[in-house]
């Protein structure tokens, strides 16, 4: 069974070696959405984690004994609308709060 976010996969494995890494990221701010493409080639979808809190996405793939992470700031957002992994590119959409953010539509 899969963990389900960054704290069940690094808590209570004390063999767990933990690092940073820096894969090409690109980040686009829309008016309802963050949308964040991160190139992970070699990788399968069963290593990647993703963890989000408000204006911290954090992406991690787990390599044997290793869990190799990485810490991105984002503009606020509420929840994680959309995940797709393809082709060695992770693409999520982040959806961003309403409050304080609509304008009148016409």
């Amino acid at each position: 069974m899969q963990p389900s976010t960054l704290m069940d996969m690094t808590t209570g494995d004390s063999s767990q070696n933990i690092t940073t890494f820096d894969p090409l990221i690109r980040i686009t701010d829309g008016d309802r959405h963050v949308h964040v493409m991160v190139d992970l080639p070699g990788v399968t979808e069963e290593q990647i984690l993703i963890d989000h809190r408000q204006k911290t996405l954090m992406i991690a793939v787990r390599e044997k004994e290793t869990l190799f992470q990485k810490e991105v700031s984002i503009p606020q957002t509420e929840r994680i609308s959309k995940k797709k992994f393809s082709d060695g590119v992770l693409e999520i959409s982040l959806e961003k709060s309403r409050s304080g953010s609509d304008t009148m539509r016409r």
